[in-house]
C-alpha cells in the first residue's frame, strides 16, 4: 500500500544516506521532541497494515523489537538473493537501481554487490558511483572491480602503483638483475674452453690453451631458479595477474604504468630502479602466457619476449632463437609500413597532408583519440631488450661472436648476426629517449663500437692464445700500461665508452668473461680503460657489473689468487667498486664482503680508509634504504587475491640478500659491525667505521 506522508511526501521513499539525514535533522528542529521521535518512527517502521499487529505479538513472546526486525531482513535478504540467479539482464538492472542506495549500509550490501556480480557489465552510471567509496570497492566482486579499473584508469593507476613500485624490493628481481655473468659460462662452453679454469699463482698460461677442445662436461646450464618459477613466487606478479584477469584494457594500462615509470626516471643514467620497471612490463607478460591468457597474445611484444625468455631458460641465443628475432623485427617493420601507408590514402581522401599525424582512438583505445606514433611497438620492445636479463644474453652472445670472429680471423662488422644482435642492443638502450621524443627506429649498430671497441677486444682475446696470461698477483703495471701504446687503439676506445652505454656494457661483460677464462692481463688492462672513463653519474649505471666483479674477486681472494697489492685490484677494487656502492644497496653489500675477504691481507689503516670511501660514497643509497617503511605496502591491496600468492622464492644461495628486507635500517649496517671484530680495527685506524655504528646508538661505542 503506497501511503503519502502530510505535505505530499512519499513514505515509500527509503531514507537513504543524506535523505534520511536531512530528514531526521528537520523533523527534530521543527517539533517538539517526543512527535519528532514519534513521526520518526513511524515513518522508518514496516509499513505494511499486518506488522503492527505482528510485532504486538513478538512483544508478548519477550522478543526485542531489533531482533524481531533483524529477523525479518535477514528473511527478506535471502529470499531476494535466492531468486537473484533467475533473473534477467532487464529484471536485473531495475533490481540494481532501486537496491544500489542501500550499498552503503553493511546489513544489505550483499543484495545489489550480488546483483552487480550477476550482471555481464555494470551499467557506467553506478561504475562511476564505485570509485568514491573505497571500502565498498574492496568489498567488490572481482568482476566488477575491473569494470571500475577499466571506466577510471586514474584509479587503477592509483591502485597499480602500490605492486609496480614493490618489484623492485622482490629478491628475485634484484637476483637476476645483478647475474651480469649468469649466461658466461654457456659462451666458455660453446667456444670449447673449460669453463673457470685458472693459472695457478706463479705459473703462466699456456699458449692456445683448450682452443678448439670442446670440455667434456654437459654444456652448463643459467644457475639458480627459472623464470617461470620465479614468476610464480613472485607476489606482485600474482597480485597484477589478478587486476588483469581477462581485460584487455587493464594490462594495457599496467604496461603504459611501467613504461612511463621507466621513460620518466630520474638522470641521465638507467639504474636497477629503472630497468626493474622493464623487467616486470616482459614478466607480467610472461606470466599471462605460463597462464595461457589470451591477452598476452595480444600483446605486439609477445612473439619477442617469449623468443627472449626461451634464450634465457636455455643459457644462450641459439641459431633458431635469432632467426625468430629476426622475423619479428621483419614482421614489425612490413606491419608498420603498410599500417604508414593506409593512413597516408585515408588523408588523401580526407585532403589532408600526407604524413600528418591521424587521430588513432580507436588502435589506442582511447575514447579521447590519441596522435599516431609510427613504429611504437619498438619503443616498447626496447623496454622488453632492456630488461636487464636480455641485456645480459645479448652481450653475452656478441662476446661469443667476437670470439668464434677472432680465431676465425673475421672481423666484426663482417658477420651479418653480430650486426643484427648489436641492433637489439642499441634500441635497448636508445629506448628511453625513443620515448621521451616519440621517435621510434630500429637503429643502426654503432659503427665505433663495430671499427674500434670489438677489434680491440679481439685483439686482447688473441694475445691471450698465444702468449697465455700471468696470475693475478704476477701482473706488473708495466704490462698492463703496454696496451696503451698499441697504434691508439685504447684511445679510440677512451673516446666511446663516455658516449656509448652499450659499449660500456659490452666491455663489462667482456672483463667477466676473461676472469672466467683465467685471462687476467686482459681483464686488467680494460679494467684500467673503464676506471679512466667511469663518470660520478655513471655509478647507478655499472649495478650488475659492480656486484658480478664482487663476487668474482671475492672467490679469487679466498682462493688465494688475488691479493690487494695486484694491479688488478688497484683498477677494479679502488677506481670502479668502491664508487660503484651507492648503485644499490645489494652492491654495497658485495663490495664489503670483498673486503672482508680481503681483510687480513690489508693493513688496519688501509682497511680503515676503505670503510671512509664506501660510507662516504654510498651516503644517497643508505638514506633510501632507511625510507622504507616497515608497513607492507600491499597489506591494504584493495583486491582479495584467489590464486596462490607467491612468497618471494629465489633468496636461497644468493650472499646476504635477505639485508633488503630489514627494517628500520640502511640495509648494510650488519656487515659493517664485521668489521669491528677485525684485529687492528677501532676508532684510530677505523673513526668513520665506528661514527657510522653509533649514529643510532649512542651506546655502541
Amino acid at each position: 500500500m503506497n501511503t503519502v506522508a502530510p505535505g505530499g511526501a512519499d513514505n515509500t521513499r527509503p531514507l537513504i544516506g543524506g535523505e534520511g539525514i536531512e530528514f531526521v535533522t528537520e523533523k527534530l528542529s521543527s517539533m517538539k521532541p517526543q512527535l519528532a521521535i514519534r513521526e520518526i518512527q513511524q515513518r522508518c517502521s514496516l509499513q505494511h497494515p499486518l506488522c503492527p499487529p505482528l510485532l504486538g505479538m513478538v512483544d508478548q513472546l519477550g522478543i526485542a523489537r531489533v531482533d524481531a526486525h533483524r529477523g525479518v531482513l535477514n528473511a527478506a535478504k535471502q529470499c531476494l538473493l535466492a531468486r537473484i540467479t533467475d533473473l534477467d539482464k532487464i529484471k536485473l538492472e531495475r533490481l540494481l537501481n532501486v537496491s544500489f542506495a542501500f550499498l552503503g549500509i553493511q546489513e544489505l550490501r550483499e543484495v545489489p554487490m550480488a546483483v552487480m556480480d550477476k550482471l555481464e557489465k555494470v551499467p557506467p552510471v553506478f561504475l562511476k558511483q564505485l570509485t568514491v567509496d573505497q571500502q565498498i570497492f574492496k568489498d567488490l566482486p572481482a568482476k566488477v572491480q575491473r569494470q571500475v579499473w577499466e571506466f577510471d584508469k586514474n584509479l587503477l593507476q592509483h591502485h597499480a602503483l602500490a605492486p609496480v613500485g614493490q618489484y623492485k624490493y622482490e629478491v628475485a628481481t634484484v637476483m637476476r638483475a645483478l647475474a651480469m655473468d649468469e649466461f658466461l659460462p654457456a659462451v666458455v662452453w660453446s667456444t670449447g674452453q673449460e669453463g673457470g679454469a685458472k693459472p695457478s699463482a706463479g705459473q703462466s698460461t699456456a699458449p692456445g690453451r683448450g682452443q678448439g677442445q670442446r670440455a667434456a662436461q654437459a654444456k652448463p646450464r643459467p644457475t639458480g631458479i627459472t623464470r617461470k618459477i620465479l614468476r610464480k613466487g613472485s607476489r606482485v606478479l600474482q597480485i597484477l595477474k589478478e587486476m588483469v584477469g581477462s581485460s584487455q584494457k587493464i594490462y594495457n594500462q599496467i604496461v603504459e604504468l611501467c613504461v612511463v615509470k621507466y621513460r620518466d626516471g630520474d638522470g641521465i643514467y638507467a639504474g636497477f630502479k629503472e630497468l626493474s620497471y622493464c623487467t616486470l612490463r616482459v614478466q607480467l607478460l610472461m606470466a599471462l602466457h605460463d597462464d595461457n591468457n589470451a591477452v598476452s597474445a595480444k600483446d605486439r611484444c609477445h612473439e619477442l619476449a617469449w623468443t627472449l625468455d626461451a634464450g634465457i631458460m636455455n643459457g644462450q641465443l641459439t641459431d633458431k632463437h635469432l632467426a625468430k628475432l629476426e622475423k619479428y623485427f621483419a614482421d614489425v617493420d612490413a606491419a608498420e609500413t603498410q599500417s604508414l601507408k593506409a593512413r597516408n590514402l585515408s588523408k588523401g581522401n580526407q585532403g589532408l597532408p600526407l604524413g600528418a599525424p591521424q587521430d588513432e582512438a580507436e588502435s589506442a583505445g582511447n575514447a579521447s583519440g590519441s596522435v599516431a606514433e609510427p613504429y611504437k611497438v619498438l619503443g616498447d620492445a626496447g623496454t622488453i631488450l632492456r630488461d636487464p636479463s636480455a641485456m645480459h644474453l645479448l652481450l653475452a652472445h656478441i662476446i661469443q661472436l667476437t670470439y668464434q670472429g677472432a680465431m676465425q680471423g673475421e672481423l666484426p662488422r663482417a658477420s651479418q648476426q653480430m650486426q643484427f644482435v648489436l641492433r637489439m642492443i642499441q634500441l635497448a638502450v636508445d629506448s628511453r629517449q625513443m620515448l621521451r621524443d616519440r621517435k621510434y627506429r630500429l637503429p643502426e649498430p654503432d659503427p665505433r663500437i663495430v671499427q674500434d671497441l670489438l677489434p680491440f677486444l679481439a685483439t686482447l682475446m688473441l694475445e691471450f692464445e698465444i702468449r697465455g696470461s700471468p696470475a693475478p698477483n704476477d701482473l706488473r703495471r708495466e704490462a698492463v700500461e703496454t696496451c696503451d701504446m698499441r697504434n691508439g687503439a685504447v684511445q679510440k676506445v677512451l673516446e666511446v665508452l663516455p658516449r656509448s652505454e652499450a659499449a660500456r656494457k659490452l666491455t663489462q661483460v667482456f672483463v667477466l668473461e676473461r676472469l672466467m677464462r683465467g685471462d687476467y692481463l686482459s681483464a686488467t688492462r680494460v679494467l684500467k680503460v673503464l676506471a679512466q672513463t667511469l663518470a660520478p653519474k655513471a655509478v647507478y649505471e655499472v649495478f650488475d657489473f659492480a656486484a658480478a666483479l664482487s663476487l668474482r674477486l671475492a672467490d679469487m681472494v679466498k682462493e688465494g689468487k688475488l691479493a690487494p697489492t695486484s694491479p688488478m685490484w688497484l683498477y677494479a677494487v679502488d677506481n670502479i667498486l668502491v664508487k660503484a656502492v651507492d648503485s644499490h644497496t645489494q652492491v654495497h653489500e658485495e663490495v664489503l664482503r670483498l673486503l672482508l675477504a680481503a681483510a687480513k691481507q690489508l693493513t688496519p689503516m688501509e682497511l680503515g680508509q676503505f670503510l671512509q670511501l664506501t660510507l662516504e660514497n654510498s651516503k644517497k643509497s643508505r638514506k633510501r634504504g632507511k625510507k622504507q617503511v616497515n608497513n607492507d605496502p600491499l597489506a591494504d591491496f584493495p583486491m582479495a587475491i584467489t590464486s596462490d600468492v607467491g612468497s618471494d622464492i629465489g633468496s636461497d644461495g644468493w650472499p646476504g640478500i635477505l639485508a633488503l628486507k630489514v627494517k628500520n635500517s640502511d640495509g648494510v649496517r650488519s656487515v659493517y659491525s664485521q668489521f669491528k671484530s677485525i684485529a687492528g680495527i677501532d676508532e684510530q685506524t677505523a673513526e668513520h667505521l665506528f661514527a657510522y655504528l653509533a649514529e643510532d646508538n649512542p651506546a655502541a661505542v
